[in-house]
C-alpha cells in the first residue's frame, strides 16, 4: 500500500478486525464485511518501521497475532484489495472465529447450529430406521404362541436384552412398574463427543396385552402372543445402532459442524455465484439457506422451464471444493455424493426469489 503518512497508516490499521504477523519481518490486515464474498487483505507491509507498528496495534485495540506461515502466504499471493483465496478460507476462518468481536455472535450462531446438527442426525436416523423396518416386516411374518403370559413374556425378553445389550455394547436399564402393571426394558448409548443420546425401548403392558417396541423413530405395537417377533424387532433395532447409527452419527456430526466465519464465508460466496451466474446466463434461481448445516439451491431448467434442478450440499463439501458447486450451478446435471448431490425436479415457484416468483 501507498502510505502518505502515519495518520494514514493507522486510519488503515483501524479499519482491519486481525493484523497477521510474520516475527517482524511482514504484516497483514485483514478486513472482512457480510457484504464481500470472503476477507480481504486490507494492507501489506514490510518496511522498517515493523516494529512501531506491532507497537501501534496494542494501543489502538486491533488484534495482531503472530502467524508466521499464513502470514508469509497471504503476503506473498494476494495482492492489497484482494480476496483471500480458497486454499486459505479455513486458516482464515478459524482466525476471525477466535477474534473477540466476534464471541457474542458466536455463541448465538453456536446454538443455532448445534440444533440443526441434532435434527439433521435424527432425520438420517429416521431415514435409517424406516428402511430397514420395512424390510424386517415385508421377511418376517408374525408369529403367535397362543400360551404365552405377559409374565412370561417378561421373562422371555428379560433373559433376551442382557445378551443384546453385550453383544452391541450398550447400557440397558430394566423396571418392573408395579402401579401401572408395565415391565419396562431399555437400551441406552451416548455420543460423548457431541452431547447425542440414543435409546430404544421395549414395553409390556398387562392390561393392555399388548408388547410396544420402539425409540425416538419407529414405533410399533404386537400382541403379547406374538413377543418372540417384538423380540426379534427390538433385537433389530439395536444391531442398527451399534452398527450403523452411531457410526453415521459421527460422520454427520463432523461433516455438519463448521466455524461461524466459514460459514458466512461460504453463504455470501454461493449467493455471488448465484447472481453472477444469472447475470451471465439469465438462470434464475433461490436459495435455501434456514439451515446452518446445509444450503439448498434451486436452478430453473433452461431446457425445461417446467423443471427445476435442486442442489443440496454442507457448507463443508463447499469450502473444500467450491469449484464443483460452481460447475453444478453453471451445467446443473444429475450428480450424488452424499454430501453434495443434484437431481432434477417438478419446477415450484415458491422456492425461488422473490424477484423471479410471478
Amino acid at each position: 500500500m501507498n502510505l502518505k503518512s502515519m495518520s494514514h497508516v493507522l486510519s488503515v490499521i483501524r479499519r482491519c478486525d486481525v493484523i497477521l504477523k510474520n516475527g517482524q519481518e511482514q504484516f497483514v490486515g485483514l478486513y472482512y464485511d457480510s457484504s464481500f464474498d470472503m476477507p480481504i487483505v486490507l494492507f501489506k507491509c514490510d518496511w522498517h518501521f515493523n516494529y512501531y507498528l506491532s507497537k501501534i496495534t496494542e494501543l489502538i485495540g486491533v488484534p495482531c497475532i503472530d502467524n508466521r506461515v499464513l502470514a508469509r502466504a497471504l503476503f506473498e499471493k494476494i495482492e492489497e484489495g484482494d480476496y483471500i483465496e480458497n486454499a486459505f478460507m479455513h486458516s482464515v476462518a478459524t482466525i476471525y472465529s477466535k477474534l473477540p468481536k466476534y464471541k457474542e455472535s458466536k455463541e448465538v450462531f453456536d446454538r443455532e447450529l448445534g440444533a440443526d446438527i441434532i435434527s439433521q442426525v435424527y432425520w438420517q436416523e429416521e431415514k435409517t430406521y424406516k428402511r430397514e423396518e420395512k424390510k424386517f416386516f415385508q421377511k418376517n411374518k408374525k408369529f403367535c404362541n397362543k400360551q404365552l403370559t405377559e409374565k412370561i413374556a417378561a421373562e422371555m425378553v428379560q433373559k433376551k436384552v442382557a445378551q443384546i445389550a453385550e453383544k452391541n455394547k450398550l447400557d440397558y436399564r430394566i423396571i418392573h412398574n408395579v402401579e401401572k402393571a408395565t415391565y419396562e426394558f431399555y437400551l441406552e448409548t451416548k455420543l460423548e463427543d457431541y452431547k447425542l443420546d440414543f435409546w430404544q425401548m421395549l414395553i409390556i403392558s398387562e392390561p393392555e396385552k399388548k408388547v410396544y417396541v420402539g425409540n425416538r423413530s419407529v414405533f410399533h405395537c404386537f400382541e403379547v402372543n406374538e413377543t418372540e417377533v417384538a423380540i426379534e424387532y427390538f433385537e433389530l433395532l439395536a444391531d442398527i445402532l451399534s452398527k450403523t447409527i452411531k457410526k453415521d452419527a459421527r460422520k454427520y456430526c463432523e461433516e455438519f459442524h463448521i466455524n461461524q466465519r466459514l460459514y458466512d464465508i461460504g453463504n455470501s460466496s454461493i449467493k455471488s455465484l448465484l447472481e453472477m451466474n444469472y447475470n451471465w446466463k439469465g438462470t434464475e434461481y433461490g436459495f435455501d439457506d434456514k439451515e446452518k448445516t446445509i444450503f439448498i439451491i434451486y436452478l430453473r431448467s433452461e431446457k425445461e422451464p417446467e423443471k427445476m434442478f435442486e442442489i443440496c450440499g454442507t457448507y463443508a463439501e463447499f469450502m473444500r471444493n467450491p469449484d464443483a458447486v460452481k460447475k453444478l450451478i453453471e451445467s446443473p446435471k444429475a450428480y450424488n455424493k452424499w454430501n453434495l448431490w443434484c437431481r432434477k425436479r417438478k419446477y415450484k415457484n415458491e422456492k425461488f426469489d422473490e424477484k423471479f416468483q410471478k
